[in-house]
């Protein structure tokens, strides 16, 4: 049995790199070694909460650095990247965050732990909201005179009360060299979805490939493909079955699609749209499914006695 890790990994907290405008690699990135912690962290909290949090940077280069703290709105695209937003929402949860040392000098080998402060208000409602800390670096490049600038991001999510879980499994796209997820988050908070891709020949698994955990946004897709083995789809009917765990409370959506010579086009994806129909399966439901079904068959036999009879 064969496991195969996703192209299109969770969503991940990313440093994103900024000098004179452009992106750096990260490998200049690392050589300058200015780091924080952390890149990413869960909040949970209630309306009316205040949380302190600690947001350490360390100056690890040979030079004296300028740094300055801001907060923004982010969200994410349908590859999990996240995009801070221009025009915050109406929460406006960067308006929530605090700090102590918004702007601050760290000489070489120094750090420093801010203290950032989270105050929600208390008509806030239950759900995600999403802030990025910006910690912008100016300051000599080193071995130069130029001046530089840099941003690492730290990712917030922060989380009031008890929000509803949801997920939706929108979309599966084949094709003979992969099968693409496309989930489909109709909640208010982010939920995280992992599970598996058996791919069924004549009843049986032929082939498993892992679906490794992603974060999908509310209100938003979230595209994961998985490669598949190079299989015989000439001769070979097989077909793909999808089962995937999401939310703290493991709740189970399932679904299956044929792969074959009539449903794959060479590499031109064919999408199989399987939101809102009986393949997507909640596990609340699965009993409502079953009884609904019973209750159709003794229907159906109730009426094919009673046209017997009324026969005779």
């Amino acid at each position: 049995m064969k496991l195969s890790k996703p192209l299109s990994l969770g969503l991940t907290a990313v440093a994103m790199f900024v000098a004179m405008g452009s992106v750096v690699s990260g490998a200049r990135a690392a050589a300058e070694a200015i780091l924080i912690d952390p890149i990413k962290e869960t909040v949970t909290a209630n309306a009316g909460d205040i949380k302190s949090l600690i947001l350490k940077i360390q100056n690890n280069t040979a030079e004296i650095k300028d740094f300055t703290v801001t907060f923004k709105e982010f969200t994410v695209d349908d590859s999990g990247s996240p995009t801070e937003l221009t025009t915050p929402t109406t929460a406006n949860p960067a308006a929530w965050f605090g700090t102590d040392s918004a702007a601050f000098t760290l000489a070489k080998a120094a750090s420093k732990d801010v203290k950032v402060t989270v105050t929600v208000p208390k008509n806030t409602t239950a759900q995600g909201y999403y802030v990025t800390a910006i910690t912008t670096i100016s300051g000599q490049q080193s071995g130069g005179s130029n001046q530089t600038k840099q941003q690492l991001q730290t990712l917030y999510s922060v989380v009031i009360g008890s929000p509803t879980e949801k997920m939706e499994l929108s979309q599966i796209v084949p094709t003979t060299k992969d099968i693409t997820l496309v989930l489909h988050n109709p909640g208010n908070v982010h939920t995280t979805v992992s599970g598996k891709i058996d791919l069924m020949l004549n009843g049986s698994v032929a082939e498993t490939y892992s679906v490794d955990s992603v974060n999908v946004f509310p209100g938003k897709d979230r595209r994961v493909t998985i490669a598949i083995d190079a299989l015989d789809f000439e001769t070979k009917a097989y077909t793909a079955r999808v089962s995937l765990a999401y939310g703290h409370d493991n709740k189970i959506l399932t679904a299956s699609q044929p792969l074959d010579k009539s449903t794959l086009q060479s590499s031109s994806a064919q999408s199989v749209t399987v939101k809102n129909t009986a393949t997507v399966v909640n596990s609340k439901n699965n009993d409502i499914l079953v009884y609904s079904v019973v209750i159709a068959g003794v229907l159906l036999i109730g009426v094919g006695i009673f046209l017997v009879v009324r026969k005779k």
